[in-house]
């Protein structure tokens, strides 16, 4: 089942196309100058950037992946692993809050770094954890952030905002209050470990 979900050591397995890199806090101040409902950012504490790599993995079949994956993680033709850096200095990946971690912790996190949740009809639960490569699928983000008009035409919404113990990044579709998909990008104060989730309601 790990292979159904995108995450980094699976996107890693594929022939990189492209790469790059893109000035998230750059971004973030463009998306705050849209002035869209749907959008709301509050400044970084420090300058963040990514590094991206585009690969191709094959597309999940609808009746294969139905119940487990959201919509976020498999309309995407390309894919994009991302490393984050603050002040040009890596952040490494490791799991620094474990809040909906039902799962023993590991001392450092590394083993749970990327958590994805299928939450289904009947109230069970699906959690996949996968240990820090540090990279991150930002396919999601990135399109967020260059194409913010058509996301936000699809009733998608972006936050930025400190936290009691850090930062973080949310997109979320759907009902405001009870998000049909969320995916966020939970840094730590200071910015010495990040950790991403992916949550879809079924």
């Amino acid at each position: 089942m790990q292979q159904l979900f995108p995450s980094s050591q699976e996107l890693a397995k594929h022939k990189i196309l492209a790469d790059g890199v893109f000035d998230l806090s750059q971004g973030l101040q463009k998306l705050a100058d849209v002035g869209s409902a749907n959008i709301s950012i509050a400044a970084l504490p420090t300058a963040l950037t990514l590094k991206w790599s585009e690969v191709r993995p094959p597309r999940q079949r609808d009746d294969f992946a139905q119940g487990l994956l959201g919509n976020r993680l498999k309309i995407y033709y390309f894919q994009y692993l991302a490393q984050f850096m603050a002040d040009e200095k890596l952040i490494p990946a490791a799991a620094w809050q474990h809040a909906g971690h039902s799962h023993v912790q590991n001392t450092d996190g590394k083993d749970c770094a990327e958590m994805f949740s299928t939450e289904l009809i009947e109230g069970n639960a699906v959690r996949a954890f996968f240990g820090g490569t540090g990279f991150f699928n930002a396919t999601w983000l990135l399109d967020f952030l260059m194409n913010p008009e058509r996301c936000i035409a699809r009733g998608e919404r972006l936050t930025a905002k400190s936290t009691d113990k850090g930062y973080a990044i949310t997109l979320s579709s759907g009902n405001k209050r009870k998000p049909k998909e969320e995916e966020t990008f939970l840094f730590k104060a200071d910015f010495s470990a990040m950790q991403w989730q992916h949550i879809s309601q079924f």
